[in-house]
């Protein structure tokens, strides 16, 4: 078997591999590009298992954390090293943060919001249809809507920017010096903003709330606080740029679900979590450290191992969801690991539900009949990414 992680045989279906992990193998260990070995957990049950387990730590700086993204590998030259952000923090620290800024992403925080991503999805649409046609989806509008979204949230400028950034940080191909480069970049951007919000006490906007309930804790530290959004921004400009597109190419390409969708838009909500689980984007980005030997199954992996979490895998266990690899737009697919599991569920996956189902419902009202351009069986795909998407998405209308 080739190292891991393995390629996808095109942006709608997993890598072959999986099929036989699942069958034969839910834990197993496999060797990187690097030579290092780390241990794999493709099905559901051991999934979410696995994440529970309180020796399963995600501290980024442990030597045997597996570095599946560049922006947990690189490191400004000579410069000090940043702080963790949550994500990479275990229980009671972990505890801690996440509860300073939970209220601020609940599902209620995020309905609020809806008018805003509504007002945003709108604006981009109108853009992309004044422009040329064909062209394409990814760079015209899925880049755009989020990071649009969570700057507009945050308060914070030049978006394009900073979906740029964005990318650049979970490419597992870049070159290292840009991404290093992206690394100073993004932070000194967010130290000012959070300097800004310092100073003017300001809470208008959601950076300016956080940096405000911080300060009023003994736990308030700038540099923290820059990581913290750092992560927010990452987490919250990418993945759904990438859901964007890759869902509108999947919907494109069942045209027996779309019209599904079309003809009764109340299924929206359902759709999104079913392409959520059918895509799987951020399959790479669950890993973990053991601190303490840990049995899956019939698999026992001893402290200081890394574990990578197949969520594409786990979210195509036949055991879970029948006939995973069809898309079924009615299916009940909120079981979906998409958003991870346990402590560290996605943050914000309230808001990007609410961004997806924007964009689908507008996107297909719109565009009836948008459908891809060119004679290219299907466009190409971040291959072996950590964050699995679409380099470009042409399409006409």
């Amino acid at each position: 078997m080739s190292t891991f992680p393995w390629a996808r045989a095109s942006p709608l279906s997993l890598p072959d591999e999986y099929t036989r992990l699942l069958a034969a193998a839910p834990v197993s260990r496999h060797q990187l590009d690097s030579g290092r070995h780390v241990w794999v957990v493709a099905g559901h049950h051991l999934f979410r298992k696995a994440l529970l387990d309180p020796a399963m730590s995600a501290d980024h700086a442990h030597p045997a954390y597996p570095t599946m993204t560049p922006v947990r590998r690189s490191r400004p030259g000579g410069g000090p090293q940043p702080k963790r952000g949550y994500s990479g923090m275990d229980p009671p620290e972990h505890t801690v943060h996440r509860r300073l800024i939970s209220a601020m992403f609940s599902d209620m925080a995020a309905e609020r919001l809806r008018p805003t991503v509504r007002r945003i999805v709108s604006r981009q649409l109108d853009a992309f249809s004044c422009g040329p046609n064909p062209a394409d989806l990814v760079t015209g509008f899925a880049d755009r809507v989020p990071a649009m979204v969570i700057a507009e949230v945050l308060g914070m400028g030049q978006r394009d920017r900073l979906a740029h950034l964005s990318r650049l940080l979970v490419d597992r191909h870049a070159d290292p010096v840009e991404v290093a480069g992206a690394s100073t970049e993004i932070r000194a951007r967010i130290a000012e903003e959070v300097c800004a919000a310092e100073r003017s006490g300001a809470g208008g906007t959601l950076l300016g709330r956080m940096v405000g309930r911080y300060r009023r804790t003994p736990h308030y530290d700038r540099d923290q606080v820059v990581e913290l959004v750092g992560s927010l921004i990452i987490a919250g400009t990418t993945t759904t740029a990438n859901m964007i597109s890759l869902g509108v190419l999947a919907l494109l390409r069942h045209p027996d679900q779309l019209a599904a969708l079309r003809a009764n838009p109340a299924l929206v909500p359902m759709a999104v979590d079913e392409l959520l689980r059918y895509l799987s984007i951020a399959d790479l980005v669950t890993a973990r450290v053991t601190t303490a030997s840990v049995r899956l199954g019939d698999v026992v992996i001893p402290g200081d191992e890394g574990v990578v979490f197949c969520g594409a895998a786990a979210n195509h266990d036949p055991r879970v969801f029948e006939r995973p690899a069809r898309l079924d737009i009615h299916r009940d697919a909120r079981r979906h690991v998409a958003f991870g599991y346990g402590v560290h569920r996605c943050i914000g996956q309230h808001l990007a539900r609410i961004e997806l189902a924007e964009a689908f419902g507008q996107i297909f009202r719109r565009f009836p009949g948008m459908r891809p351009a060119g004679s290219a069986p299907m466009p190409r795909s971040r291959d072996r990414a950590a964050l699995h998407g679409l380099t470009e998405l042409v399409v006409t209308w």
